[in-house]
């Protein structure tokens, strides 16, 4: 039997229970019995399955679709100015280019979407919470002996805020806060002396429970208005919203400006031109842009691509190479905590999406990469640097002023400059500007300034005060260059932040020169520079910048940037003062010694590189 199983014999014969076997192994076969003329129409399974893969067509991917070429983002014409000095031939495109160029479809601006992550609390709609202690590193005492000191301080706010909303006087009602405010500051008081008093944490809870229990509506409404209205601090005059108050008069405060003049001697390696290339250094950079047939670095990805000043005769392009894909934020490193030692150091991600380093190449897709230029004899070759002129500005006032550039086939230009008088901030100067090349990108989400603007400004006129349809535009660099110098004289002191910026790109070289990237210098020296944003907020309790959508405001900066040059003024005539210096007949006078020759200040040297 055993011997019949293991030769395989029963696998010639048919199973007696044929379908209702339900052995895993039976020994008999379950195949019916075929004739000897029997031909299968069937192979065995592994022969279908050959003919099958054999059979299936084979998938051929799909080609990728050629980029379309990048031919501009703004669809009216935007005609070539010629600049004086530049003798070279523009190549006219040929018929069959001319008429690609006048088919070309429309391309929307490259207009960045807003963050996915919001940093800005002021635009995070707050967390509503609930009567309960907030859970703290070190806990200063049990949850039951927290939530009854909790209660208890919740309690006395809420008697003060039911006799204040019940006030006869409308600005009294008005200091009156809702259910979720009261729960809100009753949390951050235990929660502030929980962490700042643990160790008599119950002693100081129980005084300030004393305290809201005698005090009265009057007490508490002082409180209240102490609270909401900002304080100015003796260490930075000028913090919140009412007026900055030097203690001098306008014309006094001008005497100050020549003491925070930034020392010319050395701010070359950082970036500031104090003297105009040479021709010589001028034709080695043309040599240079030539030689490199058109490649870039782009500023956003860093990747190469190749740029057609005069287009591409092919197809009109304006740029070759794939779409931008980039990250248009700041990488913000997580600050030191001391579980960092046990869990791991945390990710540095991206203020403009939140994401890890690395995750991903970009948030943010646009139709074309784009350059900046830093070489100044490379600016220069586009058009020269110019010293201010001599003329009769008026001499009453400084001026502030801000630029605002886009991305064009030749890096960044100017696309706005503005103007204001300082110290009172009265406007004088406020334009768009056509640059020199062709735009790849209005670079909206800094610049400020939109397709629909760009394209419906009119044409500026001095004689027309007009702003009901926005703001004008003038037909060149050049010319807005020569509109600020209609303001200014070589003595007449120039104010803005990283300044070098603003000058470069208008190719201005001034002498008298105000910068608060240097008035306020970073911790840790140049380059590095304190943002105009940090400053103002720090330092005037004030919020620029904020809008991602619209972008920035130069007349909103030109502004921050005067009234930080104010508080300064505050600081730097107290030192003066320190050393002797005093107002004599309405004039900033310099002490004397006992020969009677004037002393000059021992502090100007902070502003030297």
């Amino acid at each position: 039997m055993f011997a019949l199983h293991s030769s395989g014999r029963f696998s010639a014969l048919l199973c007696p229970l044929i379908d209702q076997c339900a052995l895993p192994n039976c020994i008999f076969n379950h195949d019916p019995i075929k004739p000897d003329n029997f031909q299968d129409d069937f192979p065995d399974r592994e022969s279908a399955k050959r003919r099958k893969l054999q059979d299936k067509p084979e998938v051929v991917p799909a080609p990728r679709p050629k980029p379309k070429p990048f031919t501009g983002s703004l669809t009216k014409a935007v005609p070539k100015i010629p600049r004086p000095g530049v003798t070279d031939e523009l190549k006219l495109p040929s018929a069959a280019v001319k008429q690609t160029i006048s088919n070309v479809s429309t391309i929307q601006p490259s207009i960045s979407p807003p963050p996915l992550h919001r940093s800005n609390p002021s635009l995070t709609p707050a967390r509503k919470e609930s009567l309960n202690p907030r859970k703290l590193r070190k806990d200063p005492a049990g949850h039951a002996t927290r939530l009854l000191y909790l209660q208890k301080l919740h309690e006395g706010m809420v008697r003060l805020n039911q006799e204040v909303s019940k006030a006869t006087d409308p600005a009294t009602r008005a200091l009156a806060l809702t259910d979720a405010q009261l729960i809100t500051m009753a949390l951050d008081e235990e929660e502030k002396i929980a962490t700042e008093s643990p160790v008599v944490y119950g002693n100081v809870v129980k005084l300030r429970m004393v305290a809201y229990k005698k005090m009265t509506m009057e007490q508490w409404t002082k409180a209240r208005l102490e609270a909401t209205t900002p304080k100015l601090d003796s260490a930075h005059v000028g913090k919140g919203e009412g007026p900055i108050l030097t203690g001098l008069t306008a014309r006094q405060e001008l005497s100050i400006l020549p003491h925070l003049f930034a020392k010319q001697d050395g701010l070359e390696k950082f970036g500031y031109v104090i003297t105009p290339p040479t021709a010589k250094e001028i034709a080695s950079a043309k040599a240079g842009v030539e030689s490199s047939a058109g490649y870039e670095q782009c500023d956003r990805c860093n990747s190469r691509f190749q740029v057609f000043p005069d287009r591409r005769r092919e197809d009109a392009a304006l740029t070759a190479g794939e779409p931008c894909t980039y990250h248009y934020g700041r990488r913000d490193r997580p600050q030191n905590n001391r579980l960092d030692a046990s869990m791991g150091q945390r990710d540095t991600v991206y203020s403009c999406c939140g994401e890890s380093i690395g995750v991903s190449a970009g948030c943010v897709t646009t139709d074309t990469h784009v350059f900046k230029v830093n070489d100044i004899k490379r600016l220069a070759s586009l058009w020269q640097f110019k010293h201010t002129p001599p003329n009769d500005a008026p001499t009453d006032r400084a001026v502030s002023f801000d630029c605002e550039m886009c991305y064009t086939v030749h890096g960044m230009e100017l696309v706005r400059v503005t103007a204001t008088a300082w110290p009172t901030g009265a406007e004088l100067l406020d334009v768009l500007v056509r640059p020199l090349g062709s735009v790849l990108d209005l670079n909206t989400r800094y610049s400020g300034v939109s397709r629909e603007q760009f394209l419906g400004s009119l044409p500026y006129n001095e004689t027309s005060t007009d702003a009901s349809n926005g703001l004008r535009i003038v037909r060149s660099p050049e010319v807005a260059r020569d509109l600020l110098f209609s303001l200014i004289s070589p003595s007449t002191p120039l104010i803005g932040h990283a300044i070098e910026n603003d000058l470069n790109v208008m190719r201005i070289l001034h002498p008298c020169i105000i910068d608060t990237a240097l008035l306020f210098p970073h911790p840790r020296g140049l380059p590095y520079r304190r943002s105009l944003k940090a400053l103002t907020k720090q330092l005037l309790s004030r919020d620029i910048q904020i809008s991602t959508a619209q972008g920035h405001d130069s007349k909103e900066d030109a502004q921050a940037t005067g009234d930080l040059v104010l508080v300064k003024v505050k600081h730097k005539w107290r030192e003066m003062q320190s050393d002797g210096w005093s107002i004599v007949g309405g004039q900033v006078t310099a002490p004397v010694d006992s020969k009677g020759v004037a002393q000059q200040g021992k502090r100007d040297r902070a502003y030297d590189l």
